[in-house]
C-alpha cells in the first residue's frame, strides 16, 4: 500500500533462529515482506481452521508422488537414470533449467514439511512473525516486527492511517493485491479521481467499493490490467478506461464481440491483441453500433505497417480528408472520424476512431 510515495508492506515472515538453513522459498517470501495469512505451529495457512478436519491425504500422497517426480526427473538430466518418467502430469521441458527444477523440487519439499510436522506433531523450525516495512520517498527504511497476528496488526495499522477521519481525498487509487482483500476500518472513505486495478482476487473488488465515496461516481478513469475486470459496474461507468492488454481470443471474433460490449465514452487500448483485418472489422461494427458524438477509441500499434493495413481497409467505406485521416458517414448528424499520429510519450502509433458531429 503506497500513500503519498511512502509504502506500507505488511505479512508475515518466518523468523528462524542464527546458524539455521533456511529455504530459498522463505528467504524470498521474507524479503518480499513476508506472506498475507497468519500461520499457525505446523506451517499452514490458517491453520486453526484445517486442523478441525484433519489430515488431507488426497493432498499428502499427491505431493509425495510429486516430488518423487521431480526427483526422478533431475536424475535423468543429469544422466543417472536411462528413461525419462513423467509422474502425474508433470510436464518438463528441455529449456527448463536445473536452477528452475530444483526451486520447485524445495518448494514441494517444504510443503510435504508441513504435512510431515502435522502428522508427527512436530512444531517447525521458525517463529512466525508479522512484519511492516515502512519505505519513505527519499529511500529510508524502517522495520518493525510483532509476536501478535498479521491482522491484528494491519487493523491497528489501519486505525492509525485511517481511523477516526473524514473523506480523504485520493488523486489515484491503484489496487495490487492478487491474494487476498485488504481490511479497511468501515468508516473509511476515499474520494477518488483515478482507479487502477492491477490484479484482485475473485469479486475483491466490491471490498474496495465499500471505500470509495459515492459522490465521486462515476470515476474519471479507471485503468484495467486484465480486461476480465470489466464486469464491475464502477469500471462500466467511468468516463475513461483505460486497458493495459486487450481480451485475447483463439477466435478473433470472440475479441470482437467482447470489446462492443465495452459501453464507455472514452477507451484506450495500450496492446491490440489482433491483426489488421480483426481491427479494421472491429471498427466497422463500432460504427454501426451508433455511438453517441463524443466518443472516442483509440488503439496503441508498434508497427506502422498494420496501421496502413487497417487505413487502406477503411478507405473502402470511407473517404480519405488527408494522408492520416479517413471519414465515414454515421448517419445524418455525425460521422465517424479514424487518425493516426505518433506517440508524444511512446515509440507506438496511435489510431483513433470518434463520432464527430458533420460540421465538424
Amino acid at each position: 500500500m503506497t500513500i503519498n510515495e511512502t509504502t506500507y508492506t505488511s505479512g508475515t515472515v518466518r523468523v528462524y533462529p542464527e546458524g539455521s538453513q533456511i529455504p530459498r522459498c522463505h528467504l524470498e517470501e521474507n524479503r518480499e515482506g513476508g506472506v498475507g495469512f497468519d500461520f499457525g505451529q505446523f506451517g499452514f495457512a490458517n491453520a486453526q481452521a484445517r486442523q478441525a478436519h484433519g489430515m488431507d491425504y488426497e493432498d499428502f500422497d499427491y505431493e509425495e508422488e510429486q516430488f518423487k517426480g521431480f526427483r526422478q526427473y533431475m536424475e535423468y538430466r543429469i544422466g543417472r537414470r536411462p528413461k525419462l518418467t513423467d509422474y502425474l502430469g508433470l510436464s518438463f521441458y528441455k529449456d527448463d533449467s536445473n536452477e528452475e527444477i530444483l526451486d520447485q523440487m524445495e518448494e514441494t519439499r517444504n510443503q510435504l514439511q508441513g504435512y510431515y510436522n502435522r502428522r508427527d506433531q512436530r512444531r517447525v523450525g521458525y517463529k512466525p512473525m508479522s512484519q511492516l516495512r515502512i519505505e519513505t520517498p527519499d529511500g529510508k527504511r524502517t522495520m518493525k516486527r510483532s509476536s501478535k497476528s498479521l491482522k491484528y496488526c494491519e487493523d491497528k495499522l489501519y486505525e492509525r492511517l485511517f481511523g477516526n477521519r473524514k473523506t480523504i481525498n485520493v488523486k489515484c487509487l491503484e489496487i495490487s493485491c492478487p491474494f487476498e482483500a485488504l481490511r479497511f476500518p468501515p468508516s473509511l472513505k476515499l474520494k477518488i479521481q483515478e482507479l487502477k486495478i492491477e490484479s484482485i482476487c475473485g469479486d475483491d473488488l466490491n471490498a474496495y467499493q465499500q471505500i470509495i465515496d459515492p459522490s465521486c461516481l462515476p470515476l474519471k478513469r479507471v485503468v484495467l490490467n486484465d480486461f476480465n475486470d470489466y464486469k464491475y459496474n464502477i469500471v462500466k461507468s467511468a468516463e475513461t478506461l483505460v486497458i493495459q492488454k486487450g481480451p485475447y481470443f483463439f477466435h478473433h471474433e470472440e475479441m470482437i464481440n467482447a470489446l462492443l460490449q465495452v459501453s464507455n465514452r472514452n477507451v484506450i487500448v495500450n496492446k491490440f491483441n489482433g491483426n489488421s483485418m480483426t481491427c479494421s472489422s472491429l471498427i466497422r461494427r463500432w460504427i454501426d453500433q451508433k455511438r453517441p458524438i463524443g466518443s472516442c477509441w483509440s488503439f496503441n500499434f508498434e508497427s506502422g505497417e498494420m496501421i496502413s493495413s487497417i487505413m487502406k481497409e477503411l478507405e473502402k467505406h470511407g473517404i480519405r480528408s488527408s494522408k492520416r485521416c479517413i471519414n465515414i458517414r454515421n448517419d445524418n448528424d455525425s460521422m465517424v472520424k479514424v487518425s493516426y499520429e505518433p506517440s508524444e510519450t511512446e515509440p507506438v502509433w496511435v489510431l483513433k476512431f470518434e463520432v464527430v458531429d458533420v460540421g465538424i
